[in-house]
């Protein structure tokens, strides 16, 4: 047998960290903390409620970067399920049959 076996993890050394990915993935979670810490300066002495609401912006952004299994992270999802429901619902069959059942008008 002449095939190959490639690994699971190749593409792995293409990302940062072997975990994000440059543009989207770091641009959210950097954003996230960045706000968050903008946040918590700016209400540094307010009430713990307060406090805990100018995090969010960071937990967002750890939940969308978050690695889940048969995908990337949870932002490759959503990217997924966005572009089924958004994408091409009917299909040409361009086929490699000799025949081709239904021909171009």
């Amino acid at each position: 047998m002449n095939g190959s076996l490639v690994p699971a993890n190749t593409k792995k050394s293409l990302l940062v960290f072997g975990m994000f990915r440059p543009l989207p993935d770091l641009l959210i979670l950097g954003s996230g903390i960045g706000i968050t810490v903008i946040l918590l300066l700016i209400f540094g002495d307010a009430s713990t409620w307060i406090l805990m609401l100018s995090c969010i912006p960071m937990l967002i952004g750890l939940v969308l970067v978050l690695p889940i299994p048969n995908y990337h992270n949870t932002l490759c999802v959503i990217e997924s399920i966005l572009g089924f429901y958004n994408g091409r619902r009917k299909f040409i069959w361009r086929g490699w049959c000799m025949k081709d059942e239904y021909k171009d008008k």
